[in-house]
């Protein structure tokens, strides 16, 4: 299970939103974002015989995809590994569909990944915090 969702919504334009870089957690996690894709169920993009894909490329231009994924729910989702996010800034995450090995249509999206030693200041700071407060108490 996710600590946090990124959901992109597929329009029938086959245009994707939001079109703003969304947070995807900090630099080195793993799993612990959930990215999705939803497809409108009578939009031109869930044809059943179509194959899913999610790929990756990350802030050092790094490649990954995913292997085949199943539309749930009318969702096209994976976890985020720590492959795409191990150089931290902004990796580029699309939504690939196939039909017999062809492109049909590739939307994409962004994530900031945020560098380990801002993620670490902010949490020793709430920790300094909870700390303070409970010796107060």
């Amino acid at each position: 299970m996710a600590i946090r969702n990124v959901l992109y919504t597929v329009s029938d334009d086959s245009t994707i939103t939001p079109t703003t870089t969304q947070y995807g957690g900090v630099q080195g996690e793993h799993n612990a974002t959930q990215v999705a894709f939803y497809i409108p169920p009578y939009g031109p993009l869930a044809n059943p015989n179509y194959r899913y894909y999610i790929e990756c490329v990350d802030s050092a231009g790094g490649y990954d995809r995913t292997p085949e994924l199943r539309r749930l729910v009318n969702r096209v989702y994976t976890l985020v590994p720590l492959a795409w996010t191990q150089y931290g800034g902004i990796s580029t995450v699309r939504l690939i569909v196939e039909a017999d090995g062809e492109i049909i249509c590739s939307l994409e999206g962004r994530l900031q990944f945020e560098d380990r030693g801002e993620a670490i200041a902010q949490v020793d700071g709430l920790l300094r915090t909870d700390i303070t407060q409970a010796v107060e108490t």
